[in-house]
């Protein structure tokens, strides 16, 4: 005869269905996430309109250029002085 009872004891929860609790009660909805960093944002910020996001836009795409020229400028100069790797 064995002294233990081959069975879990009432209430007793497995590691891994522990997990799977945790992950459903911490998850938030998207909307619900937006909406609070909208909120923690504050009233000072710049509203989004096509305009703003064009002419954004339009800048970043200019300054990825520059930097792509002057990089490409950078590795001719590297070339030319013999400091290429590779």
């Amino acid at each position: 005869n064995c002294m233990y009872r081959h069975a879990l004891p009432v209430g007793f929860v497995l590691k891994k269905d522990k997990k799977k609790e945790e992950t459903n009660e911490e998850e938030i909805s998207l909307e619900d996430l937006i909406e609070t960093e909208r909120a923690a944002l504050g009233a000072n910020v710049t509203r989004i309109t096509l305009e703003t996001f064009l002419a954004w836009k339009k800048r970043k795409r200019q300054e990825k250029l520059a930097k792509a020229e002057q990089d490409m400028e950078r590795k001719k100069a590297d070339f030319k002085a013999g400091r290429a790797l590779g």
